[in-house]
C-alpha cells in the first residue's frame, strides 16, 4: 500500500492546510471536500519535510519551524517561531521581554502564560456544559442530549430531542428557558408538568 504523503493546500487569505493522501489527485478530492471546492480548482503542493507525520495532525512546532505562522489558542494573535509582535510590543511597552512562543501537539500559543489562561477558559466552558446538561435533563428527564454549548454570556445552551416533539428543542441555561417550535409547545408543556408534579411528590407533597 502507498504510504501517504503530506500536501499543502492553499485555502484563501493567507491561510494554508495539511491533507495527507497517497496522491495528487486524491489530495484534491480531500481538500475539495473540505473547502467545498471543485478539486480541480485547488491549489496544492507537496511538502516532503512533513511526510513523516502522516496521518496527521501536524504538531504546532513542526509548522512554525518551516516558517508558517498559527492562531494564538487564546488570544487569536498571529504566532510564529519567533513569537508574537503584538504580545512582544506590548511587553516592551510595559519594560519586560518577549514572551516565548509554547506548542502542544497541534495547538500553539504566544506564551505559557496563554497557554495556562486558555486550558482554564477550556475547564470553565465543560463545567458550564455539564452543568446546563443536569439541568436540562432535571427538566425533561425523559430527553436525549444531542450536544451541549457554553455560549459568550457565560451561560449554556443543550440541545435536546424530545420523545413527542416532531422539532428539535434547546434549553438555555442558566434560564431555564426552552426554545421549541410552535407545533411542539403543548407537548413540552406536559412533561414540564409533570416534571414539576414528581419533584412535588418526591419532596413530600403537600404538608
Amino acid at each position: 500500500m502507498a504510504e501517504k504523503k503530506a500536501w499543502v493546500v492553499d485555502v484563501g487569505d493567507e491561510h494554508q492546510e495539511v491533507v495527507f493522501a497517497t496522491c495528487e489527485g486524491r489530495a484534491r478530492v480531500l481538500a475539495g471536500r473540505e473547502a467545498g471546492a471543485d478539486p480541480r480548482e485547488v491549489t496544492l503542493r507537496h511538502e516532503p519535510r512533513l511526510d513523516e507525520y502522516a496521518p496527521g495532525p501536524v504538531p504546532a512546532e513542526a509548522l512554525l519551524g518551516l516558517g508558517w505562522w498559527l492562531t494564538c489558542g487564546w488570544c487569536e494573535h498571529h504566532v510564529t517561531a519567533d513569537g508574537c509582535d503584538t504580545c512582544a510590543d506590548d511587553a516592551e511597552g510595559e519594560g519586560g521581554s518577549a514572551p516565548e512562543p509554547v506548542t502542544e501537539g497541534a495547538s500553539a500559543w504566544c506564551s505559557a502564560g496563554h497557554r495556562d489562561a486558555d486550558k482554564e477558559d477550556r475547564a470553565e466552558r465543560r463545567q458550564r456544559e455539564s452543568t446546563a446538561r443536569a439541568a436540562a435533563l432535571a427538566r425533561l428527564p425523559d430527553a436525549e442530549v444531542e450536544w451541549a454549548s457554553a455560549t459568550s454570556d457565560g451561560g449554556a445552551s443543550v440541545h435536546l430531542r424530545v420523545p413527542g416533539c416532531r422539532g428539535p428543542v434547546t434549553y438555555e441555561w442558566p434560564a431555564g428557558t426552552c426554545l421549541v417550535q410552535l407545533c411542539d409547545v403543548h407537548v413540552l408543556v406536559a412533561l414540564s408538568a409533570r416534571t414539576a408534579l414528581a419533584d412535588w411528590e418526591s419532596e413530600g407533597g403537600a404538608q
